[in-house]
């Protein structure tokens, strides 16, 4: 594992603070969101689409139609901030775009805006925490050998021909009382004259759902980032990491 250190060219996409919680709502939804967009925040509605499938089993034309299309919730986008807020009546979702600053600016901006909804929820309980970073790693072409940027790279057996432009590779860990979700992607569409990006996108989640409370939340989630970390840094080289340095 490289050394765990601050990067000032993170490839961050798109860091997330998701946070599912059951409870009575004592306002008006609506009006909730609107206060927490304030004056900065562009706010839209979140829709639930349910499609209906039919197959006919004669030959005929399936048919792929959208049953129900509902509102479930309001996406209020912080344009200036590259910051977004996803609200259900049971759900928080924040996240930073590009370009990532700091865990500490994220979990700081993420809290204000949790404060300011859960006071407004009674009987809260929450069901699930964790944290989502999606990283791009762009890889200089030509290369010859994927071990040179990732320590754990898609591997063909050495008697078939080695070419790859294309991988999906997910693994699910249990670590104490959390779980660690990695997939690392490429697809056709990602390979361009000078470079291969590759998604690698980490979850952690908090699976001791009895230590979730509101003064429990930012300990948590600096849990959570440490095990972020600690996978991002055993992921990939020193090669891979100096070019983000």
């Amino acid at each position: 594992m490289s050394p765990v250190r601050h990067l000032h060219n993170a490839p961050v996409k798109e860091a997330l603070i998701e946070c599912q919680f059951s409870g009575i709502w004592s306002r008006d939804f609506s009006e909730v969101c609107s206060e927490l967009a304030g004056s900065q925040g562009r706010i839209s509605d979140l829709f639930e689409t349910s499609f209906l499938l039919t197959v006919n089993n004669d030959g005929g034309e399936t048919k792929f139609d959208p049953s129900s299309n509902s509102r479930v919730g309001k996406r209020i986008d912080f344009d200036a901030a590259r910051q977004v807020l996803q609200i259900q009546r049971t759900g928080f979702t924040f996240s930073q775009l590009e370009p990532y600053g700091s865990w500490e600016k994220v979990v700081e901006d993420a809290r204000r805006l949790w404060d300011k909804l859960s006071i407004n929820v009674r009987e809260l309980h929450v069901s699930r925490l964790a944290i989502r970073y999606i990283n791009v790693i762009d890889l200089p072409l030509p290369f010859s050998d994927f071990n040179e940027y990732f320590t754990a790279a898609p591997h063909i057996p050495p008697n078939l021909p080695q070419g790859l432009n294309q991988f999906l590779i997910r693994t699910v860990s249990p670590v104490d009382t959390d779980l660690i979700v990695v997939t690392q992607s490429l697809s056709p569409g990602d390979i361009h004259a000078d470079k291969a990006r590759v998604v690698f996108d980490i979850e952690v989640v908090c699976a001791d759902i009895a230590q979730l409370t509101n003064s429990t939340l930012i300990p948590t989630l600096n849990r959570l980032r440490d095990r972020k970390n600690a996978v991002f840094f055993s992921y990939l080289t020193e090669k891979t990491l100096e070019m983000y340095k």
